[in-house]
């Protein structure tokens, strides 16, 4: 019985070589000659919008060209051959945007911060059905925010600090859900916010400071079940009322700033057992500081102007990260830990106007180059610590109104970038400086 054989590879590859290659050339042809389209109709779009603006200078290179591709253009950004950001900052562009910028198809990000753009909300960007990142920062923006606004229901950074927008912020922006980023800091809002806000599970930045107008309000209870939270400020936004313990819930956060209100009440102690908190701004709050500090990364406490009693956390001293301690215009007693005076770290150290007693700490300018050391209007008593000025970048030396003598350090006199200095009652005084 003769054996069966099968065809020759070759043949296979001959018919590959014949039909597939061809057909893959082919469309190969067509993708480039769609994408040639593509990038043709979106420079007439660039070339328009550089027309509706009158032309600016800082677009003169917003020119054709047979070299170069628009996509080259330091302000536009491009993936497969079609825009997909455009970053048009601080370029001097004092008119609207137009509607025909969405019919950039691709259009994901719009950054148009720093200019001089007047006018409502730009509901024309509605229909840039892509955008998930929109920048309207530092413009003369006015008037409310729209209630639809929540038709851009893909955006995931919405940032309109620094304008005029006036009114209640609308519900509406609490049904962008995808939103990671929400900045309505800085602009003229003479109504409320809605709490709902605060149930944006996305969240990591929400800013909504210096809104001086804001309707006085306690700060929402739920605003720390926002757990992938990293930058919370709500500086000067007329709240009052306390701080809720379940602050200490949020650990993503690692910014935490609220100043110039009118809060009352103590200072939570679980805020000092989250780990990521890096700084810490809080103005108005009384009573004492929690003792119990176990927070690692904390470079920046900052609870001055408050009405703080009782003595400076002796945990204060154990967080190697710290860089700036302000703690002045308080009622604080006791003496200052030793362990701050030796936190590798420092360079800010305001004491200043409390009642704290006892000697200053000699290790203060060892182990860190002091930029600003202000211990002024206490109760201290000994000597300067010798060593303030020996990494050689002292800039503030604060220390009148005192019990203070003894010798001034020698080493204040060889210190060139000491400029304000405010001491009294040492007798070399005149010597070292």
């Amino acid at each position: 019985m003769p054996r069966l054989t099968s065809s020759p590879p070759r043949i296979h590859f001959f018919f590959f070589l014949f039909f597939y290659i061809p057909s893959l050339v082919f469309l190969f042809s067509l993708s480039h000659v769609a994408e040639s389209r593509i990038q043709d109709q979106e420079l007439q779009v660039l070339l328009k919008l550089r027309q509706s603006w009158q032309d600016p200078s800082s677009l003169a290179h917003w020119v054709t060209s047979n070299s170069s591709s628009h996509c080259t253009w330091p302000e536009i950004t491009c993936q497969d051959g079609s825009i997909t950001e455009l970053g048009l900052i601080n370029l001097n562009i004092n008119y609207s945007i137009p509607p025909f910028i969405c019919d950039l198809e691709n259009l994901t990000k719009l950054n148009v911060s720093d200019n001089k753009i007047p006018g409502e909300f730009p509901t024309v960007l509605y229909n840039c059905s892509k955008l998930v990142y929109l920048d309207l920062s530092q413009n003369y923006f006015e008037g409310p925010i729209p209630p639809d606004i929540d038709s851009m229901a893909d955006l995931q950074v919405l940032i309109l600090a620094a304008n005029g927008f006036s009114f209640d912020i609308p519900v509406s922006i609490a049904r962008l859900r995808r939103l990671r980023m929400l900045h309505l800091y800085q602009s003229e809002y003479n109504g409320t916010y809605p709490e709902e806000i605060f149930g944006l599970s996305e969240l990591e930045e929400l800013r909504l400071e210096y809104n001086d107008w804001f309707a006085p309000s306690q700060l929402p209870q739920n605003f720390t079940a926002l757990k992938k939270l990293r930058f919370f400020s709500m500086v000067r936004t007329n709240l009052f009322g306390g701080i809720p313990e379940t602050v200490g819930d949020m650990e993503a956060l690692e910014h935490l700033d609220l100043g110039m209100n009118l809060l009352t009440g103590e200072i939570p102690g679980s805020i000092f057992a989250l780990r990521n908190l890096t700084e810490m701004y809080m103005i108005n709050v009384s009573r004492s500081i929690p003792q119990a500090v176990s927070m690692a990364n904390l470079s920046v406490i900052d609870l001055s102007n408050n009405n703080l009693t009782g003595n400076i956390p002796e945990g204060f001293g154990r967080l190697k990260k710290l860089s700036k301690l302000n703690l002045e215009n308080n009622q604080l007693s006791g003496g200052i830990p030793e362990g701050i005076s030796r936190l590798p770290a420092l360079s800010d150290v305001i004491l200043s106007h409390n009642n704290l007693s006892g000697t200053i700490p000699p290790d203060f300018g060892k182990f860190s180059p002091l930029r600003r050391f202000e211990v002024a209007f206490n109760n201290l008593t000994g000597a300067l610590p010798k060593q303030l000025c020996h990494g050689g970048t002292l800039f503030g030396l604060a220390a009148m109104d005192n019990n203070l003598g003894g010798e001034l350090p020698v080493s204040l006199g060889n210190c060139s970038t000491l400029a304000d200095v405010r001491l009294n009652c040492w007798r070399n005084l005149s010597r070292i400086f």
